[in-house]
């Protein structure tokens, strides 16, 4: 079995900064190829903010991970979609569950020769270095993960965890986003591109520890 290729991320060009409610963000648009797997990831600092599925490229969205507790800790939500047809597009996604500002953002991970979406697992707000165990259904897959720290505990030092002998890191590109407003919060996501055999997996982070976590991981097949 081959592991996903790979292919990009996309995110809003102002991203994870505060917003009114109910607006929305949307990435610039790039290609897709039919059965290209998408994974459309969001963190909002606090509140229900994804209660609409995104849009974009005429497809279906569905959510597989979300929660969150107001006043507590952020909101995590995830979704997977198969592209169609062969197109050119963009992926928009508003906030909408509460009032006034809301500091939010979300990412767009694109994988192509997939056999689809494995499980995917949720961690709903504690407070630790993260640390989110998986079972991965097939061999060779990725893993893709997002998680919010309601905390914004400084992750300057972030060590993600390795699996597979693969250790994401801004230098070798597996890590995809390191964001923190020290008075709202902080986001991390990551992927790693082939994590072996089938099994139980620990996605997430060894440090910063004394993050308050809300975090999502889902397996994409090779």
């Amino acid at each position: 079995m081959a592991a996903p290729t790979f292919v990009a991320v996309y995110e809003p060009s102002s991203n994870w900064g505060s917003t009114a409610d109910g607006a929305t963000r949307t990435t610039s648009t790039f290609d897709v190829l039919t059965n290209d797997r998408l994974i459309i990831l969001g963190i909002s600092e606090n509140g229900t903010d994804f209660a609409t599925p995104p849009t974009g490229g005429s497809l279906t969205y569905t959510l597989i991970e979300s929660g969150g507790d107001i006043g507590a800790e952020c909101e995590a939500a995830g979704w997977t979609t198969t592209v169609d047809s062969n197109k050119n597009m963009s992926i928009s996604v508003i906030n909408d569950g509460g009032t006034g500002a809301r500091y939010w953002g979300f990412i767009v991970y694109h994988f192509r020769a997939s056999d689809g979406f494995g499980p995917s697992e949720f961690d709903p707000g504690s407070t630790e270095a993260p640390s989110l165990a998986i079972t991965t259904t097939q061999a060779d897959s990725a893993l893709v993960y997002i998680n919010g720290d309601w905390n914004a505990v400084d992750g300057a030092s972030r060590t993600w965890r390795t699996i597979n002998s693969i250790t994401p890191t801004s230098g070798n590109g597996l890590e995809k986003e390191y964001f923190r407003d020290s008075s709202h919060y902080a986001v991390y996501s990551a992927y790693w591109d082939n994590v072996g055999a089938t099994g139980a997996k620990t996605t997430g982070l060894s440090a910063p520890s004394g993050q308050r976590v809300t975090a999502i991981v889902v397996e994409v097949k090779g």
